[in-house]
C-alpha cells in the first residue's frame, strides 16, 4: 500500500509568508491609490490567503507550510487554521463574520478578473473590500492577527 507523503513535503517558510502577506497588502494600497481597483482587491485577497497560511503554520508549530496546504481556498484555509467555528461565534466585534462572508464572495468574483472586467469593479467596490480586510474593529486581517 502506497503512503501519501504530501503533508510531509514542505514549501514556503513561515517568516517569508509573513513578509509576503504584508507586501501584498502594501501592494494593494499602492494599486488602489493608482486607480487599479481590481488589482488592488486581488492583492488584498492574496494578503488574506497568505495570512491564513501563516496562522496554519503557527497552529501546527511548523517553520514551513506543507505543500498540501498550498491552496487558494479561503474557506478551507480558515478550517485548517482552526478558526472556522470561532469566526462564526464572534460576539464583538460582530462585523468580522459579515466581512468574512463578503470577502469569500469577492474572492469568487475575482477569479473572473483573469478574463473579463465588470463595471462594478470600481473605486467603491475596492474601498469596501479593502475596508473589510483591514479596518478595525471589524476587519478580518486585524481579527486574524489577534488569533495567533
Amino acid at each position: 500500500m502506497a503512503v501519501d507523503r504530501s503533508f510531509a513535503k514542505l514549501g514556503a517558510r513561515v517568516d517569508d509568508l509573513g513578509i509576503a502577506a504584508a507586501d501584498r497588502l502594501a501592494e494593494a494600497e499602492l494599486l488602489f491609490a493608482a486607480g487599479r481597483y481590481s488589482s488592488a482587491v486581488m492583492m488584498g485577497l492574496y494578503a488574506l490567503e497568505i495570512q491564513l497560511k501563516v496562522l496554519i503554520c503557527r497552529r501546527l508549530d511548523l517553520d514551513q507550510l506543507p505543500r498540501a496546504f498550498e491552496t487558494h481556498d479561503l474557506e478551507g484555509l480558515l478550517v485548517l487554521a482552526g478558526l472556522s467555528r470561532k469566526i462564526k461565534s464572534i460576539k464583538r466585534p460582530r462585523g468580522v463574520e459579515k466581512n468574512w462572508i463578503e470577502l469569500l464572495r469577492s474572492s469568487e468574483e475575482i477569479n473572473d478578473f483573469r478574463y473579463v472586467t465588470k463595471p462594478g469593479w470600481d473605486h467603491a467596490w475596492a474601498t469596501k473590500v479593502l475596508g473589510q480586510l483591514r479596518d478595525t474593529p471589524n476587519g478580518v486581517l486585524p481579527w486574524l492577527s489577534k488569533q495567533a
